[in-house]
């Protein structure tokens, strides 16, 4: 089984959340479940509400209604260190500095759990974090730590930028597009590492849910598919269970005569694979 959800306890609840920007309804309403230690993937179409969904999750922004709970606790009601323990999202543009090396922003992800005096002597000393490193060797840019982030590769940048969402080691890893420079062997090997198939020494995978834009990646290495279309859910199923149809009902144009795809059977006790 790929995720560990055995417990299949329910870690984070979306109630009716929408979203709207200027008066237009971008996402929802949303009702969703979040299964503890489940590898959750979102495919759909550009502007289907993917990132506005991860942003949502992350508390980078409000609903606009409906509620967000996590453990039963609504998610606004958390300090600034238990946001940092419970949620971390990996942008798609990476959000790293570039002036600093490969390193430091790595390491940037223990900022939450470090002290101010510990995280400003990583910033301004030769003090390392021994699991950075091991990160970084385990998704093949070690070689490139004591480099300026601005001389690195796309794909270089975006394996920075998930070392340092793994090195935090939230109990909700959240990605938006983390594979969109990578080769295939790459992909495959990162993909693996981020559902926590690899383990990493000094960082634990709990719970993930991922943006992608390959329908084929995210069937192979996630537990659950949800197709997202318009803001709105169009399917939510085990990946054992993801049809064609299933996808291309997600990605598809609107229609005068909109399909249904049949819901999936109960599978609630078990969203991942044997």
């Amino acid at each position: 089984m790929k995720g560990e959800d055995s417990s299949n306890r329910i870690a984070w609840r979306l109630n009716g959340v929408t979203k709207e920007y200027d008066g237009k309804r971008v996402l929802g309403p949303v009702n969703l479940e979040l299964v503890e230690g489940q590898k959750t993937a979102i495919i759909g179409p550009s502007g289907a509400g993917k990132t506005t969904l991860l942003r949502l999750l992350a508390v980078e922004t409000e609903p606009t209604s409906g509620t967000i709970e996590c453990e039963g606790k609504p998610i606004d009601s958390f300090s600034r260190n238990r946001k940092y323990l419970e949620v971390g999202l990996m942008h798609q543009q990476l959000d790293l500095v570039p002036q600093l090396s490969a390193r430091k922003n790595i390491e940037a992800g223990n900022s939450g759990r470090w002290s101010i005096f510990r995280t400003l002597a990583s910033l301004l000393l030769p003090v390392h974090d021994n699991a950075s490193h091991d990160v970084a060797e385990a998704i093949g840019i070690a070689e490139y730590l004591n480099d300026r982030t601005s001389v690195l590769s796309g794909g270089q940048q975006q394996r920075v930028a998930l070392c340092r969402l793994l090195v935090q080691s939230p109990k909700l890893h959240l990605a938006d597009e983390p594979v969109s420079s990578l080769d295939p062997v790459l992909t495959d090997k990162v993909l693996k590492i981020l559902c926590g198939i690899h383990e990493l020494p000094g960082c634990h995978v709990n719970s993930v849910v991922a943006n992608l834009h390959s329908p084929d990646l995210a069937i192979k290495h996630f537990d659950r598919i949800i197709g997202l279309h318009d803001g709105t859910i169009r399917f939510d199923k085990p990946a054992i269970q993801v049809t064609e149809d299933d996808v291309e009902f997600a990605y598809e144009y609107e229609s005068d005569t909109p399909r249904v795809v049949a819901p999936p059977p109960d599978v609630k006790s078990n969203w991942g694979r044997h």
